[in-house]
């Protein structure tokens, strides 16, 4: 059996550099207004996992939109196809190669993610808290702390550079670190509401209930 993408849900940390953020003109403050100010996203995405050892696990990329409250597409495009939708209520993953679908309630699988974060499931302040953040090269990282306990992930930092948001890195409760970087932005940009519909060949088949 090949090895499926990694889930969305998987999680990062890695060290940071001393050098303070606050000349980069963020703060946690910031963080949260920019979280809390974000209603739609559209971007390029690469994702790289590796194990508790820091070997690489696996490594995929596409595109992705979201569009608040709830709802977002992530397109797999390698190493082979898969789509992640959620339509503000329900959860899909669709494999075309396996002619296979998988649908759960939202509210049972996204947890802590940057899914989550971004898609606007629950008011970002009430799923984690954000610690000062520090200069890594030319990005400035904040680490995010989840708010409830026994979270499947633990810990998660975010990276701004200029205004944009290009890092999502997360650790998860079995050792494996995910980063997720985006390129070509878009915030707050209009997003037709047939991109978060799922449309499935009749030959399907599902596993779960809506």
């Amino acid at each position: 059996m090949r090895a499926r993408p990694p889930r969305v849900l998987l999680a990062g940390l890695l060290a940071l550099a001393s050098l303070s953020a606050a000349a980069a003109g963020w703060d946690a403050a910031r963080v949260n207004d920019w979280f809390s100010h974000l209603d739609s996203f559209h971007a390029r995405f690469s994702q790289r996992v590796v194990d508790a050892e820091g070997k690489p696990v696996q490594s995929s990329g596409g595109e992705v939109w979201i569009k608040r409250p709830g709802r977002f597409r992530w397109n797999y495009e390698q190493p082979f196809e898969q789509q992640v939708v959620a339509d503000g209520r329900h959860l899909w993953t669709y494999d075309p190669e396996l002619e296979q679908a998988t649908v759960k309630p939202i509210g049972e699988v996204l947890g802590v993610t940057p899914a989550a974060l971004l898609s606007g499931v629950k008011p970002f302040a009430e799923m984690v808290t954000v610690e000062q953040g520090e200069r890594q090269g030319d990005e400035t990282l904040f680490r995010l702390r989840p708010r409830q306990p026994g979270e499947e992930v633990s810990d998660l930092q975010v990276g701004f550079r200029g205004d944009s948001l290009v890092l999502i890195r997360l650790h998860d409760s079995f050792g494996n670190t995910t980063e997720i970087r985006f390129s070509d932005e878009q915030v707050n940009v209009p997003i037709d509401a047939a991109r978060f519909r799922v449309e499935l060949p009749e030959d399907t088949d599902i596993l779960g209930t809506e």
